[in-house]
C-alpha cells in the first residue's frame, strides 16, 4: 500500500472516530435535555414547602433499641421547659438559631453547601446509584459486569442503559474495559464514588476505630437506594459526620434526590461521650441550626444512657427531635439493608 493510500485511510479512520465522538456527545446532550424539565421540576418542588418525606425504614438492630424515656418527660408538653440558662454557652447560643431554622420549610442553602457538587448539581442521579449498586453486586459474585448482566438486574433495556452508562462514563462514575458487546463496566476510582460505597481510612483517623465502625454499621440502617455520604470534617465548620439522602418519590425517583428529607447523622464514640459531653450536646442541636429537620445519633449501648441524659437537659422542642433519632448499635451483629 502506498504512503498516499495509508495517509488517506488514516484520515478516514480519524474522521470516523470524530463522528463517533460527536454522536456520543449528541446522545449525552439529548439525554440531558430530555430530562431537563423533570430535573427543574424536582428542584422547584424541593425548594418550596411540601409534605414531609417518608421516613426510612430501619433494621432489627435499630428496632431493638428501646424508645427513649427521658427524666423530664419530653413528650409531655405540659411540663415546664428546662432552664436554658444552665446549658453550656455554645449550646445556649445556638438553640434560637435552630428554632428559627426549623420553622423554615424550604431546604437551606447551608444544607446544599455541605453536599458534593455531583449531588447538589444533580449530576449523580438515583438511577446512576442503582446501576452502580447492581454492578457492585455482580462483582461480588465474581461475575462479569456486562451491559446484558446489568440490564437484567436493573430491568432497564439495553439501549437506554447504554445511554446512561455513557453519561456515567463521561462524568467519571464508571470505567469501561473492552469493546463492543464484551465491554465491562466497573465503579470509578473517583473519590466521590468510592466514598459513597466504602468510606475511606480518613474517617477512621478522624473519629477513631469505634467511630469508624459505627459509621460503617450505620449504612445498614438505610435502604440501598439512599445515599449515605460520610463528610470530611472541616475545622471551625459545623457539619454532621454523615448525611443520608433519599430519592424523590414516584415518577421523579429516577432523576433527583429529596434534599428536604436529608437526615444528618452524628457518630458518638464512648471516648467522645465521656471526655466531651458539652460537645456531644452541641452536636445534638447544631444540625437543626444548619437547616435539617431530623437527626440521628449512633452510639454504643454503653453510651446510650449518658447521651439520653444530655438530651433530657435540652428544651423539649429540641430534645424531642434528638431523642427520636438516638440509636444504640451493636457492632458485633451484621446489620442487613432495609428492603426497597
Amino acid at each position: 500500500m502506498s504512503e498516499e493510500s495509508e495517509g488517506f485511510e488514516k484520515r478516514i479512520n480519524d474522521l470516523n472516530e470524530s463522528v463517533r465522538k460527536l454522536r456520543l456527545d449528541f446522545e449525552r446532550y439529548a439525554l440531558t435535555t430530555e430530562k431537563k424539565i423533570d430535573t427543574l421540576t424536582s428542584i422547584y418542588n424541593e425548594l418550596v414547602p411540601h409534605r414531609e418525606s417518608q421516613p426510612h425504614q430501619i433494621s432489627s438492630i435499630s428496632e431493638a433499641t428501646p424508645e427513649p424515656r427521658l427524666k423530664n418527660s419530653l413528650s409531655d408538653k405540659g411540663n415546664a421547659r428546662c432552664e436554658e440558662t444552665n446549658l453550656p454557652e455554645r449550646v445556649r447560643d445556638i438553640i434560637p438559631v435552630a428554632r428559627t431554622a426549623l420553622q423554615n420549610e424550604r431546604v437551606s442553602q447551608e444544607v446544599l453547601d455541605l453536599l458534593p457538587n455531583e449531588i447538589s448539581g444533580l449530576k449523580y442521579q438515583p438511577l446512576h446509584h442503582r446501576i452502580l449498586t447492581e454492578i457492585r453486586k455482580i462483582l461480588a459474585k465474581n461475575a462479569e459486569p456486562t451491559k446484558s448482566a446489568i440490564s437484567c438486574l436493573t430491568n432497564i433495556n439495553r439501549d437506554e442503559l447504554g445511554q446512561h452508562l455513557q453519561k456515567m462514563f463521561y462524568n467519571d462514575f464508571v470505567e469501561m474495559k473492552g469493546k463492543g458487546k464484551s465491554t465491562l463496566y466497573f465503579p470509578s476510582k473517583n473519590p466521590f464514588i468510592q466514598n459513597l460505597f466504602e468510606p475511606t481510612l480518613k474517617h477512621r483517623r478522624e473519629g477513631g476505630e469505634i467511630a469508624f465502625r459505627l459509621l460503617v454499621s450505620g449504612r445498614g440502617l438505610f435502604s440501598e437506594d439512599w445515599l449515605y455520604i460520610a463528610l470530611k470534617q472541616v475545622p471551625n465548620l459545623s457539619m454532621p459526620d454523615v448525611i443520608a439522602i433519599p430519592p424523590l418519590e414516584g415518577k421523579r425517583e429516577r432523576w433527583g434526590w429529596s434534599f428536604i428529607g436529608a437526615i444528618p447523622i452524628e457518630i458518638e464514640s464512648p471516648d467522645a461521650v465521656r471526655a466531651h459531653p458539652d460537645q456531644v450536646m452541641f452536636n445534638l442541636v447544631k444540625d437543626f441550626a444548619i437547616g435539617f429537620k431530623k437527626l440521628e445519633v449512633y452510639c454504643l449501648r454503653k453510651s446510650y444512657d449518658k447521651i439520653l441524659s444530655l438530651i433530657a437537659d435540652l428544651p423539649d422542642d429540641i430534645g424531642d427531635r434528638a431523642a427520636t433519632g438516638l440509636k444504640a448499635l451493636d457492632l458485633n451483629v451484621q446489620q442487613q439493608p432495609c428492603p426497597h
